[in-house]
């Protein structure tokens, strides 16, 4: 599985750092962490996730997966909006 930073994530998704950190914090989005020693990365639960977000030491990943399906999601989502946004002006 290929991950990537939240910093990348968050370039990706065109989002704020701290929007995915909250969605990771409520479950909505797997995050995975690493110590600065390079330890094997793994899920981290909801109080280690606030720790670590805390801390500047570990950083923070997402398998590249599942971002690029939410940046799917959100793509259909907005072009929707838009979508509806033009039918109201029609109207």
């Amino acid at each position: 599985m290929r991950y990537i930073t939240l910093k990348q994530a968050a370039q990706k998704l065109g989002l704020e750092e701290q929007a995915l950190v909250q969605w990771a914090q409520q479950g909505f989005l797997p995050v995975y962490r690493s110590e600065a020693t390079r330890t094997p990365t793994r899920p981290a639960r909801e109080m280690q996730l606030l720790t670590f977000v805390a801390r500047p030491a570990p950083d923070l990943y997402f398998a590249a997966e599942d971002i690029e399906e939410l940046a799917e999601d959100l793509a259909w989502s907005r072009m929707g909006r838009r979508r509806m946004w033009d039918d109201d002006e029609d109207a």
